[in-house]
């Protein structure tokens, strides 16, 4: 089993605190002016900014692509490359650019489809500056705090 990231547990901890500072907010509205729109439009937002941290963090930490499909994608490549081999033998001709550009091809897409099945690690990352911003903000504005 994988350790857990420090700085992953850090920024959900941070990102905890942020959730119970913007609900406190939520709760002291809601006991002074329940029936506003306002409100009512703040709270509905808030459960939105939670469903999608939520499926984010779902996605990103704890979906990953099964063994079974890398297994069917490999044989899948293994065979694939046999069968040109193959066919490159029974015709008599040989294309070592054809091996080479195959060779890449197959490889460029296992790799690109492993790195996207880690979000935290790898070369391909979404930006997490929005979310930074946001945090900045809310350090910054007295009242969150």
């Amino acid at each position: 089993m994988a350790r857990p990231d420090p700085d992953l547990e850090k920024a959900a901890k941070q990102l905890e605190q942020i959730q119970d500072q913007l609900w406190a907010i939520a709760t002291t509205v809601g006991r002074t002016d329940l029936d506003s729109d306002i409100s009512s439009l703040y709270l509905d937002a808030l459960n939105h900014v939670f469903e999608l941290q939520t499926s984010r963090a779902t996605v990103a930490l704890q979906y990953h692509i099964p063994f079974s499909i890398w297994f069917g994608l490999f044989a899948m490549t293994i065979l694939s490359m046999t069968a040109v081999g193959y066919h490159f033998g029974v015709s008599g001709k040989q294309n070592f650019a054809a091996y080479i550009i195959l060779s890449l091809s197959f490889s460029a897409v296992i790799l690109l489809i492993a790195d996207l099945d880690h979000a935290t690690k790898g070369s391909l990352r979404v930006s997490q500056l929005p979310m930074l911003k946001l945090q900045e903000r809310l350090k910054e504005d007295p009242s969150l705090q």
